[in-house]
Parts: structure tokens; sequence; C-alpha cells
């Protein structure tokens, strides 16, 4: 059977010719390249650098970048000058997976240092001013209390959180989750602003997994993992960006005008517009004073 031939796009997104394009925009102009892991990372870093010679390149996914990284490796060192990878931490401090490489930057956990402070860029939004502007905008009722709101967001984000990190943390050729989508076992009380809930339904979790996992025999290690990881890890540290964005829509849906957010009508949490909306409203000078944002101001003053 005959191969098809791979569309120009695949060719100019290939591993090996963004290196080689970030390599020549080095060498004749001095513009540096840092891949990030997708769209929306790079939509989110643009606006905040529009003047520096800098550019920002989707990888399509961190382990694609990570791939990208080790084909550097090979190159001399002279060859690696003005490519860099920023890749989200997630749980990998919480792993030991963290590596340490010149050309990389976590965001946001300092290898230098070695201080964690978010998982991802989304968990550093909702901590930042960005989310205050929001909620201004949208108008919450009078009642509405942000910092009893923020402690919601990190304990309701948490309780998905610690199946997420307990799963990581157990993983090896097959993870016990396999894919389970784990906002089917969540649901909200949304009968007025000052009792907005959140429950997690661990035991229907549980059920699914014991007709689903492939690793049935680790589903109980999986929930005394998650419990111990509850009661050692600090504010933050389980929250993955992209539920306390979900979460954060359910809210925003029920208790404020909303304005331009969209309901998704299949019943399935929907959050990349309250994504973009934090995006714009973060402030410039809060990023820049981030690991991150130090990071990359240092690689551009070389």
């Amino acid at each position: 059977m005959t191969k098809r031939p791979k569309s120009l796009k695949a060719v100019a997104d290939s591993p090996l010719n963004i290196l080689n394009e970030a390599r020549m925009l080095f060498r004749s102009h001095k513009k540096i390249t840092l891949v990030v892991e997708g769209n929306a990372d790079r939509d989110f870093l643009t606006p905040l650098f529009m003047e520096r010679p800098i550019r920002f390149k989707a990888s399509n996914g961190k382990l694609k970048s990570l791939d990208m990284l080790e084909c550097l490796s090979k190159w001399p060192k002279d060859e690696k000058n003005g490519v860099y990878f920023l890749i989200d931490v997630d749980y990998d401090h919480l792993c030991n997976k963290i590596r340490k490489d010149p050309n990389l930057i976590y965001s946001f956990y300092c290898n230098e240092s070695e201080k964690f402070f978010f998982n991802d860029i989304e968990v550093f939004l909702v901590n930042s001013n960005a989310l205050k502007k929001l909620l201004i905008n949208l108008h919450p009722g009078d009642e509405f209390n942000f910092y009893n709101f923020i402690e919601k967001l990190e304990r309701f984000s948490r309780k998905i959180g610690i199946i997420r990190a307990a799963n990581e943390k157990l993983a090896n050729k097959e993870t016990i989750l396999d894919g389970v989508d784990l906002f089917d076992f969540v649901s909200f009380d949304n009968s007025n602003l000052s009792n907005w809930d959140m429950d997690f339904d661990s035991e229907n979790l549980r059920k699914r997994l014991l007709l689903s996992s492939p690793r049935k025999n680790d589903i109980d290690d999986l929930f005394e993992k998650a419990d111990e990881l509850d009661r050692t890890e600090p504010p933050w540290r389980l929250s993955r960006g992209h539920d306390v964005t979900k979460i954060l829509k359910n809210f925003l849906l029920h208790h404020t005008q909303k304005y331009l957010l969209k309901e998704d009508k299949s019943g399935k949490q929907y959050a990349l517009d309250v994504e973009v909306l934090l995006r714009l409203a973060v402030d410039t000078n809060d990023f820049l004073k981030t690991n991150v944002g130090v990071k990359i101001l240092q690689i551009l003053d070389k």
C-alpha cells in the first residue's frame, strides 16, 4: 500500500523542521524561539512579548516538546543557542520526574531553587488579578466573597486532583484510570450563590474502574494514595488548570451575568471561553515577576 505524502503543514510542524527553522532565525536575526505545548500557551505569551525578539511555536503536546528537546540535546552546544522549551510542570515535581536542562523552562516550577508554584498556566491565572478582573466584569451577587470563592476553587479542584496525581504516581505502562473522564462523577449544587458546592462521587468512580480499568488489582492503592496526597500536599499542589477552569465555568454560568460565556448543551464541561478571558485579563507585570517571566527575560538579555 502506497503511503500518502505528508502535507506541507505536517512537514513544517515536524520536530526537525522546527529546530532547523529556529536555528536559522537565531543565526540571521538573533530571534529566540520558545517551543510551547499548545496554541493556548502561544496565544497567552505572544501579546506579552510583542516588542521583543522572540517567537512562540506550538509543538502540539508536552511529549512532543520533550521529544524535540531530546533531539536538540544531540546537537553541538553552539547549535542550541536561541532554542528553548516551556512545559507545564503538571505532576512531574510530585513524581520526581523533573528534568534539568539549560534549554528547558517549567511553568511554574523553578529548577534552580527547586521551588514549586503552580502546575500550569491556568492555575497561575486564577491566582492572579486576571480572575479578579473577570469577576468584576461579570458581576456576581452582592453576597459574593472572593476569598471564600478562591478557597472553594482550590478545594473542589483538589477532589479531582488527588485522583489524577495518585494515578500519575502509580502509573507504569498502563494507568489505573485508563482515560476515564473524572467529570462524569462531578455534580454541583447551584441552589444559591452562598452555598455553591461541588460533590465528587468517588464510590461510583470505584465501581466504574472495577468494570473498565486494565489494572483492577490496583484500584484500592489508587484511593489510598489519593487520601495520602490529600493529607500531605499543600494548597494548589494537586489542582490541574483545566479542572479549575471547568469548575470556575460552572460558577460563572449560574451566579454571574455570564455575558460572552457559552453553554454546552451536550452536558460536557467546556471552559475554553473562560481560559481565553483569563488570558486577556492577565497583567503583564504580574506575569513577568513569575519564574517563567523572569527566565524569559533572562534569555532575551543574554
